[in-house]
């Protein structure tokens, strides 16, 4: 998996011994369907229908709300979230990590400038994936046409203009970023307080009974649910990514700073120390239960 998407790229990968070729930005269902083919793994029956391919068309509503402007700014915010398979919390945490990068871009990239070409093209084809991944086209352009630069051996005066444009397009970037984050947010803080208000509505008896039929299968209890992403976890299905950004906004206040671990395990795909970050929360909301703090 590579930044490095031109046709001859794809080529000379294949050709050095590479059996698949993805490139950046990937679609996250394109990346596993490869995944699956070069492996020849076979998902268990039970799961087949859940695979990433599905999960577009059945995302929570709020990520699909969010996704409904398109373009926030410079952003395309609506094909970069398709490619992650609507996986709302995913973007964030790169959107976020994306931002601590971008300061410090101009002070490294000017040096490596001076003293070593290759790191700076190297440097310039990260930011070109990680900008493509998350729909900053401009800056995915530009850094893509400086690696070229950097790797062919430019003049300074050739790299000049590309390099100031480079600046005002980094800080256009985050600008932006810090926008569709705050959206990310406020959409997630929008789903919490409607959980909040419908677990209130339901103990004073006011709303709809969680459990009433209106005409379709009332949403299974949340205990069900972690106890449906905990057997995900136990056998690796990374399915288990998108029913945790569901599920996430309705866990307690009162467990909501402990749940970064548990999302920093899940993100890394480290899937057997999510587990048991998962059995740990599951614990602690169990404890919750009985001292009635939920």
């Amino acid at each position: 998996m590579t930044a490095n998407a031109m046709d001859s790229d794809r080529d000379d990968c294949l050709a050095a011994g590479m059996n698949a070729h993805v490139g950046k930005p990937f679609e996250l269902s394109a990346l596993v369907k490869t995944l699956l083919s070069v492996s020849g793994y076979v998902a268990p029956a039970s799961s087949a229908a859940n695979t990433p391919a599905s999960t577009p068309a059945s995302a929570p509503p709020s990520v699909r709300d969010a996704a409904a402007t398109a373009r926030i700014g410079g952003i395309d915010f609506d094909n970069a979230l398709t490619r992650l398979s609507g996986m709302e919390s995913l973007y964030l945490r790169a959107a976020k990590n994306f931002c601590k990068v971008i300061p410090t871009v101009m002070e490294e990239f000017r040096p490596l400038l001076q003293a070593d070409r290759k790191q700076a093209s190297l440097q310039m084809h990260t930011l070109k994936g990680n900008a493509g991944l998350l729909g900053a086209l401009a800056l995915a352009e530009l850094t893509g046409q400086l690696e070229k630069l950097c790797a062919c051996g430019a003049s300074a005066d050739e790299i000049a203009a590309p390099m100031a444009q480079l600046k005002r397009t980094l800080q256009a970037t985050h600008i932006d970023l810090q926008a569709v984050i705050t959206q990310l947010e406020e959409t997630a803080q929008k789903a919490a307080d409607v959980s909040d208000e419908s677990d209130a509505n339901a103990s004073t008896g006011t709303g709809t009974p969680k459990n009433c039929d209106n005409g379709r299968d009332a949403m299974p209890a949340l205990p069900v649910r972690l106890e449906a992403l905990s057997a995900m976890l136990s056998c690796s299905d990374l399915e288990a990514l998108s029913l945790f950004a569901e599920l996430r906004a309705q866990l307690p206040a009162q467990l909501q700073g402990q749940l970064d671990p548990l999302e920093g395990a899940l993100q890394n795909l480290e899937l057997e120390e999510a587990h048991r970050h998962l059995l740990d929360l599951m614990k602690k909301l169990e404890q919750l239960s009985k001292d009635g703090g939920v």
